[in-house]
């Protein structure tokens, strides 16, 4: 079967999230994306993990927290435009800057990225240089309250009151947080890459 072309965007910006280091990403130069392991030097990295309490599922067919999973979760993507919206929802001063929802890209140009359906395919191009990069969607990544502590902080200012926004950052995030999956086959991705969604 000849895979669909959804739509072409661009990568504005690459982050990692270093082990450790809490749960905002940091800007980089670019990525390395490994298949079977994830964002090389992000916290996220690996080809399993242990289950958690989110996985509902699982619980529900009693796999135990201390059987290791397939990591579904190597790499997260959000929307520039959604970034902006949830920032007017929640009434920030200012836009949201990146890095403060945990992802690993930020792209543009792909309308409706959080509704890509699973087994959606990414992949990153430069010109003439084709890095081969393919990202698999694995379904939305969901709101939860650690991005709306970064956000608070980061807006708070010192000897005055904490910030204390309209909407709260899962409310103001349905719909709108971005998609996570895992490396379907290695390479680089940059800022300014061609990014295109494929339906397999």
């Amino acid at each position: 079967m000849k895979p669909t072309l959804l739509c072409e965007g661009m990568v504005v910006a690459t982050l990692v999230t270093p082990l450790g280091s809490g749960s905002v990403s940091q800007q980089v130069d670019g990525l390395e994306v490994l298949a079977g392991e994830g964002v090389r030097g992000d916290g996220h990295t690996g080809p399993t993990r242990l289950s958690d309490v989110r996985e509902t599922v699982l619980k529900e067919i009693e796999v135990g927290k201390e059987v290791p999973i397939a990591n579904t979760r190597q790499f997260s993507a959000i929307s520039e435009k959604d970034l902006m919206a949830i920032s007017g929802e929640m009434g920030v001063p200012g836009v949201i800057p990146y890095g403060m929802l945990g992802e690993n890209l930020v792209i543009s140009g792909i309308p409706n990225l959080t509704s890509l359906p699973p087994g959606a395919l990414l992949t990153f191009s430069h010109g003439r240089n084709n890095r081969k990069a393919v990202l698999a969607v694995w379904g939305e990544n969901l709101p939860c309250n650690g991005p709306g502590q970064n956000i608070v902080q980061h807006f708070s200012k010192p000897g005055q009151e904490p910030f204390k926004p309209d909407m709260s950052f899962p409310k103001a995030a349905i719909g709108k947080r971005g998609v996570v999956g895992f490396v379907y086959c290695s390479g680089k991705i940059k800022p300014g890459d061609v990014v295109r969604a494929w339906r397999p």
